[in-house]
């Protein structure tokens, strides 16, 4: 079983990262340093495939008195690093490094032939998220980087992924070892809405099931199908279940497990049953699926239970609950019938498509001219889309006092206008040109 290294100066959360890897409190997490000093270990199932996590003491400079102690710590890193396969090297994202990220980093590469990846964490709002990280971080030198939320499991999944991508661990058919998914789309919604209907339906109309796989640990379930010659990984969940109906323990522990599901994901189906009224849980879904800026499709089901003219009126329901639709594709759909599937699953390519959309420096600048002619807070502005997270654009003015939630709407409101991105959570940064 392979083995993963998790190393960094005391309070950058490995404890809180080990915990969530191993999905139990094993770690004891405080805020103060020197908490974790011997190697703890856990294991972490992922795509149904178990590898050992080595949680490590946090490097410090301890006083004269406790040397000892420093030496036995730095021992136990060492062991833990010759014994493991790949390094996470943890920092915290929302402060400057300090000399002992920098000996720690030293330490990581003097451990020849191990691959390491820098996990940037305590990125928790979106506020930091959109500040976006220090380029002080890239003197560390790594080329393999993630923004994480050990406490809020943002940015986890996409962590596991590049660490099973490093060592090569698949659960794929030998012959699909090498094929790129498409998308990974998660099934998320309450029981009883037809969600696991909805996904046998799917499969029912595919001719090639590639394999499916059981997590050991979750009750999620990864699937993999082929459609229109692209590869599908559909990610099967439990449903949330309403708080009145069982005791906050397992409500928590299903939530959870959703949760960690849309984070796993490109692309949720958000799957409601017509003509059920929107929950506040529904919502708060969505609303987390939105703020880890994930696809969204929402899927109104049991399409055979309600009439053209009803479904007229529950969509406008729909609408006036959710204001988001304005930009998220709604599609109905019925399990029962097989209506439906094929035009949800053409619309999950184009949103997913839409995802990874580029837009040319020239078309942008055009669109920002013309938003100019209107809006003078514009005038001499720039903007540029990320070349990472092409949801992302980064908006330069010149002006001081700065409207920023009427900006952020009205760049993101031309952006949808002129370039689509349908599907797609829109991310808009806005700086103030600083005079020199």
């Amino acid at each position: 079983m392979f083995k993963i290294t998790l190393i960094g100066r005391p309070n950058v959360g490995k404890s809180t990262l080990f915990n969530r890897l191993v999905e139990e409190e094993q770690a004891i997490v405080s805020k103060l340093p020197g908490t974790t000093r011997d190697r703890r270990y856990g294991q972490c199932w992922w795509i149904g495939q178990p590898i050992t996590i080595i949680d490590t003491g946090g490097l410090i400079p301890f006083p004269k008195k406790e040397q000892e102690l420093e030496k036995t710590i730095v021992q136990q890193i060492d062991i833990a690093l010759q014994e493991s396969d790949l390094i996470i090297f943890v920092i915290d994202g929302r402060t400057s490094l300090t000399s002992v990220d920098y000996q720690i980093a030293k330490l990581a590469r003097s451990i020849k032939n191990k691959p390491i990846i820098l996990a940037i964490n305590k990125i928790d709002s979106p506020k930091i998220r959109q500040r976006g990280i220090s380029p002080e971080i890239y003197k560390l030198g790594f080329k393999n980087t993630q923004i994480i939320s050990a406490i809020q499991g943002i940015g986890v999944g996409d962590l596991l992924d590049k660490v099973y991508q490093k060592l090569k661990i698949t659960t794929l058919d030998s012959e699909k070892e090498k094929e790129e998914i498409f998308v990974k789309i998660a099934f998320i919604g309450f029981p009883n809405v037809g969600k696991s209907s909805l996904l046998n339906t799917i499969l029912g109309k595919q001719r090639v099931i590639v394999t499916a796989i059981p997590h050991t640990t979750r009750e999620p379930q990864d699937i993999f199908i082929h459609y229109q010659k692209k590869l599908f990984n559909l990610i099967d969940t439990a449903g949330i279940i309403r708080r009145s109906k069982i005791n906050s323990k397992i409500i928590r522990s299903g939530i959870e497990k959703s949760l960690f599901t849309i984070e796993r994901a490109n692309l949720v189906f958000l799957i409601i049953d017509a003509p059920q009224p929107i929950t506040r849980q529904t919502k708060r879904l969505l609303s987390y699926a939105i703020e880890k800026n994930k696809g969204v499709i929402l899927v109104i089901n049991k399409q055979d239970k309600v009439n053209s003219k009803e479904q007229k009126k529950y969509l406008q329901y729909c609408h006036n609950e959710l204001p988001v639709l304005t930009w998220i594709p709604t599609i109905f759909t019925s399990a029962k019938n097989k209506q439906g599937i094929k035009q949800l699953l053409n619309l999950a390519i184009t949103v997913r498509q839409e995802q990874t959309k580029i837009i040319s420096p020239d078309l942008l600048k055009k669109m920002l001219l013309n938003l100019a002619k209107q809006e003078s807070l514009l005038k001499n502005s720039r903007i540029k889309q990320h070349y990472l997270y092409t949801d992302t654009f980064s908006l330069i003015i010149h002006h001081k006092d700065i409207p920023l939630t009427y900006l952020t709407n009205l760049i993101k409101k031309q952006i949808r206008k002129d370039f689509g991105f349908i599907g797609i959570p829109i991310q808009v940064r806005i700086n103030r040109h600083r005079q020199h």
